[in-house]
Formats: C-alpha cells, sequence, structure tokens
C-alpha cells in the first residue's frame, strides 16, 4: 500500500481515520471550548465515529461534534491507498 498526505477537513475521515489538526476555522470563544477537549493546532485527532455527529478522540478525552464544526476543523491526514494489482 502506498500512502497519500494531504490536509482535508474533519468531516471527511472515516472512522478509525486519524491525523494532527493544521487549523481550526471558528471564533475565538468556540475555540477556546474545544481547546479545553483537547481538539487544537498541532494535536492529533481519531475519528470514532461519524454516523449523526462525528464522535472524535483527542487528548485523551471523546467528543460529539456536530458537521458543522467539523468541517471548520482542517487536519493533515495519511490515507492508505490500496496498490491497483494487474
Amino acid at each position: 500500500m502506498k500512502q497519500s498526505e494531504e490536509i482535508m477537513r474533519l468531516d471527511a475521515l472515516e472512522p478509525d481515520e486519524m491525523g494532527r489538526i493544521m487549523e481550526v476555522q471558528t471564533k475565538e470563544n468556540l475555540r477556546r471550548r474545544l481547546s479545553g477537549q483537547g481538539i487544537s493546532e498541532g494535536n492529533f485527532i481519531r475519528v470514532i465515529s461519524c454516523s449523526g455527529p462525528i464522535v472524535v478522540e483527542a487528548g485523551n478525552k471523546v467528543t460529539a461534534l456536530g458537521r458543522g464544526i467539523a468541517k471548520k476543523i482542517n487536519v493533515f491526514c495519511q490515507k492508505h491507498k490500496k496498490r491497483k494489482v494487474r
């Protein structure tokens, strides 16, 4: 398998995918609340579930985020791509 590195929105990750938070594009008061849950730039975040709210683990805390908030969080993610078999 090959690895592809890309920056993507948190809501585009699938369960068990992990990334490093690159940018949180929210107002300061919400950014502070998220930071208290371990969701801040430079931290790692893992998606647990994405049916309904997006449930994530960051900084040893589990948090449910609405999709609107998840769209405002950009993460650097390594995705594994399967090679085509000829």
